[in-house]
């Protein structure tokens, strides 16, 4: 509102201004993991599992999980869709020495660069690999390839160093596959990020873990009570018996943003067992001020086996 002395001009140059002005968001991040093992469903994907919450907790929105295998032709098609939705593709996988880790190659083919040979890399793994007694093979030369541009991340953890690269001002990172080489990587890159002022922090993440009432009914409730949270928020409820989850996604400088938080904690005071996400069972194990005898003949022993009670059986 400019007041009623405004003119038409003025007012019309202020909504242009407006418009022109990106509204505050997260950086979105789609997570590509490659591996004909995990299509044939032989490993749990947990590495995007990983991915999501440090993100998430790193304030970056993570909008698709996607993936392939190792086919050039489906990486590069999973490539360019991740790229056409978000500002950061996270690839995990294929930087091996064997001729099906072709991401370097897949990613090279999507942005239209060539690879390079890098000689510090090579002498690197070659250490590596001399250092635990391992044969060097000609494969092996195929880790110290990434494309024209890159910008390379080291591996402290083995011998497949990862990378990143710029295009059409997004990022596309790449990082091994094993998860004691690709988190502790993830973990160092999202430091230095954060470091670097570059991570997005325009949103607030908040959950509540409920125990007592199903989802469909918690819904209800917070939608009759709290109207009008607008676009620039979000809320989101997940069913995971026995708990019913809530989630806001919020920025900051919403003008409702205190108010919106605060009757959320009243409203779904009587249901809350913790705001961080911790179960019951999690709480009861922190607490070493009491113990407690329990008779699990009913679950049988599940309970005592989550808990470490001073156990008897009565059946």
């Amino acid at each position: 509102d400019l007041g009623g002395s405004a003119s038409t001009q003025t007012m019309a140059q202020a909504i242009l201004t407006e418009m022109a002005t990106p509204a505050p968001r997260h950086q979105r991040v789609s997570i590509l993991c490659i591996g004909d093992e995990l299509l044939r469903g032989e490993y749990i994907n947990s590495n995007a599992s990983e991915f999501s919450q440090r993100l998430q907790q790193a304030g970056y929105q993570v909008e698709h999980h996607v993936v392939c295998g190792d086919q050039s032709a489906a990486i590069c098609h999973a490539i360019d869709l991740c790229l056409g939705h978000t500002d950061i593709v996270l690839i995990n996988g294929g930087l091996g020495p064997t001729s099906d880790d072709i991401t370097r190659e897949a990613i090279a083919t999507s942005i239209k660069q060539p690879l390079y040979f890098d000689q510090s890399t090579w002498e690197a793994i070659q250490a590596r690999l001399q250092r635990f007694n391992l044969a060097i093979h000609p494969s092996n030369r195929r880790q110290a390839l990434f494309p024209h541009s890159a910008h390379i991340l080291p591996n402290p953890n083995g011998s497949a160093a990862g990378f990143c690269v710029t295009w059409q001002n997004k990022k596309i990172y790449a990082l091994p596959g094993p998860a004691q080489e690709c988190l502790p990587m993830l973990d160092t890159l999202l430091t230095t990020l954060l470091l670097n002022h570059t991570a997005n922090a325009a949103h607030q993440s908040y959950q509540w873990c409920l125990l007592n009432v199903v989802e469909a009914d918690i819904a209800a409730m917070i939608d009759s009570h709290i109207e009008n949270i607008t676009t620039q928020a979000k809320l989101s409820y997940l069913w995971r018996y026995p708990y019913t989850y809530v989630y806001l996604v919020m920025p900051p400088t919403h003008p409702q943003h205190t108010t919106t938080v605060t009757a959320l904690d009243h409203l779904l005071k009587a249901h809350t067992v913790s705001r961080d996400g911790r179960s019951a069972m999690m709480l009861l194990n922190e607490t070493s001020a009491f113990k407690l005898n329990l008779n699990d003949a009913f679950t049988p022993t599940l309970l005592s086996q989550q808990r470490h009670y001073h156990y008897h059986d009565e059946a």
